[in-house]
């Protein structure tokens, strides 16, 4: 009798303590979180966020939301302990079997766990209320004058600038055609079989056999109405996968949306989706966007709107390591505009585009800028950029010959494309429309003329193909470009979220090379970018027609809103870096180095943009965490 009155002595006691200790720590961390808005007000405080290192790409955050974040993990623990408690007392109060003391004991457990269990509550809502007054978030349609650290479009879209190159159609677009197809370009390679389903059984994801197109892998891509919801998404959708592993095209079996209206749609990337070496494309989350659908089908074929080189006559030569640049007046295909070529290597057949001059020249052909320009790359390595990159080079001393084939169209729904063997055997649009205008681009006594199809109409081969021929010689362009106006400017104030973010290029640049830029910021999201190059003429005049003469090239960033607070605490709002490294290239492929931009006098001005190593990483930097390999010009004779 002993033994028990000494056990139920010693379990009032342990009881006791444990209330004791629960309640301490609930008030502890009440006065803790309490005290944290004072030391977010108390001026003079340097928590170091001002000195956020120029152009660094590491994540800067407030040591107040730190500790704010720190107390938020910390109740949660006191939580578990609150349900531990609480499975103890109803154990006991199951097992009293009619022993009122310890039914009493119970009892008093579990109004002390009531009592607690509001501190807790009282002390999250507070702590919460501390993080978003430090973050600039009020919640509940408040005075934050763009999405929280927090937000959604900041957590998902920012997979678009960091893992995903571009897609289309682009984030929040509207007037997309119902025939549209939906395309998305990594930054690398990704595994196929992630996206894919190899229905036509032949061991190749992303291809058409015996009329049999491979299938979307739905589990890991949702297209679907917003109405309907991500139970209502669509699994029958052609799949097929560029040569360069990077780009999946997707078409519908159905046209999208409704003859009567527009409609919203979603298109999602889980985080089942997985790049080539296995890593998660999206690590703990998915990557989505919305673009509106209209009750229109598109009918029109696209057309050239501009090349690099011009025709030339006998006498006037470029340098041999020019790119050969085909501008588009639409998105188009990239199966239809892209691949590899080789006259000796099986399965680089891609001959929707061809260069030749004795024969047909091996390379690659890359579709970029939005899906509005390909440019080709030659297999022939010639030497190498101050950056130590390859530099590739057509025949020299040769007559250039550059075909842009317009596919077969469809007999019975002109102007869309016959599906072939090799899915189509031209250059269609988004739509699957075929190119239309073509003829020969030539000089005629010194000026550019261009003769299109003769019934304005796409017609298929040879009659819409465009085609022009130009001259090479033995020497190469080693000059490296130059920034001549950056917008928004250094340190510029008060930029408005949706503003224009361009570099202007003193030449012509690769468009393709425009995909390095990056935009970093201090905070801990980032808002989705994507490149655009555009080609000026010498007026000023944007580039939109073949007989126009392109002397220069401007980047855009396109990007989500840029991140301000209205919160006193946090004046600045985001900082963010646009970032050109020197992996930036001209048409020539002579990368963007030394780093000089607007306003340098030599390469010694410690002006923000100039080369000088103390004051712009650019000298120093080949991308964004790689030091440039300061390789000599090596030109192979």
């Amino acid at each position: 009798m002993m033994l028990v009155r000494e056990g139920t002595k010693n379990k009032k006691k342990f009881l006791a303590f444990g209330q004791r200790v629960f309640v301490f720590c609930s008030l502890f961390f009440c006065l803790l979180i309490l005290a944290t808005p004072a030391l977010a007000q108390t001026p003079g405080i340097n928590t170091g966020i001002d000195q956020f290192g120029q152009y660094t790409a590491l994540a800067q955050t407030d040591i107040r939301i730190i500790i704010a974040k720190i107390i938020r993990v910390a109740l949660g623990l006191v939580g578990i302990v609150l349900v531990g408690f609480t499975i103890y007392a109803g154990y006991m109060y199951m097992t009293a079997g009619g022993n009122e003391e310890q039914i009493n004991t119970a009892k008093k457990i579990l109004k002390n766990l009531a009592v607690g269990l509001g501190i807790v509550l009282s002390a999250f809502a507070i702590t919460q209320f501390v993080i978003n007054m430090l973050t600039g978030q009020t919640g509940g349609g408040g005075t934050a004058e763009g999405p929280g650290e927090y937000g959604e479009e900041f957590r998902i879209g920012g997979a678009l600038g960091q893992t995903l190159e571009s897609h289309y159609p682009m984030r929040n677009a509207i007037g997309i055609p119902r025939n549209t197809k939906i395309v998305v370009t990594f930054r690398e390679k990704f595994l196929p079989q992630s996206l894919v389903k190899d229905t036509n059984s032949d061991g190749i994801f992303g291809n058409l056999i015996g009329g049999v197109a491979d299938q979307i892998n739905d589990t890991n891509i949702k297209i679907y109405k917003n109405e309907d919801g991500v139970a209502g998404a669509i699994s029958a959708v052609d799949v097929f996968v560029s040569a360069d592993g990077r780009t999946i095209v997707m078409k519908p079996a159905s046209w999208l949306g409704d003859a009567r209206q527009d409609t919203k749609y979603t298109a999602r990337l889980t985080g089942g989706v997985s790049l080539a070496d296995g890593r998660p494309a999206f690590p703990n989350s998915y990557y989505s966007w919305e673009f509106i659908v209209s009750p229109v089908v598109d009918l029109t074929p696209p057309k050239v709107e501009s090349v690099i080189p011009l025709p030339t006559v006998a006498t006037a030569k470029y340098p041999r390591n020019i790119l050969v640049q085909i501008n588009f007046n639409e998105p188009v295909d990239p199966i239809s505009a892209s691949g590899l070529y080789s006259a000796t290597t099986p399965g680089r057949d891609f001959q929707n585009i061809t260069t030749v001059t004795s024969s047909l020249v091996g390379g690659e052909y890359r579709l970029t800028n939005q899906y509005r320009t390909v440019e080709f790359k030659t297999n022939d390595e010639c030497g190498k950029d101050p950056c130590g990159q390859s530099i590739f080079c057509l025949p020299a001393s040769a007559a250039v010959l550059v075909t842009a084939r317009a596919a077969t169209v469809d007999s019975s729904n002109p102007p869309q494309a016959a599906i072939t063997a090799n899915i189509y055997d031209g250059v269609v649009d988004m739509a699957g429309n075929s190119l239309d205008g073509g003829g020969e681009l030539r000089l005629d006594q010194g000026v550019l003329k261009h003769q299109p199809g003769p019934n304005g109409q796409a017609e298929g081969p040879a009659t819409d193909n465009f085609y022009w021929a130009f001259n090479t010689s033995a020497v190469l362009h080693t000059t490296a470009p130059r920034l001549t106006g950056i917008a928004p400017n250094f340190n510029e104030p008060n930029v408005a979220p949706n503003a224009p973010l361009t570099l202007s290029f003193d030449e012509l640049m690769s468009a393709g090379s425009l995909n390095e830029l990056r935009l970093k910021t201090d905070k801990e999201f980032n808002v989705w970018y994507t490149a655009r190059a555009t080609n000026y003429d010498a007026a000023g005049a944007v580039v939109t027609a073949v007989t126009q003469i392109p002397v220069r090239t401007t980047a855009e960033l396109w990007h989500g809103d840029f991140w301000r607070s209205s919160s006193p605490n946090d004046p600045l709002g985001a900082l963010y870096f646009p970032f050109a490294p020197s992996l930036l290239s001209d048409i020539y492929q002579i990368c963007y180095y030394q780093a000089i931009g607007p306003g340098c006098a030599s390469l010694a001005d410690t002006s923000p943009s100039c080369a000088n190593g103390a004051s712009y990483p650019g000298a120093s930097m080949c991308a964004s965490a790689t030091d440039c390999p300061y390789n000599s010009y090596s030109i192979k004779p």
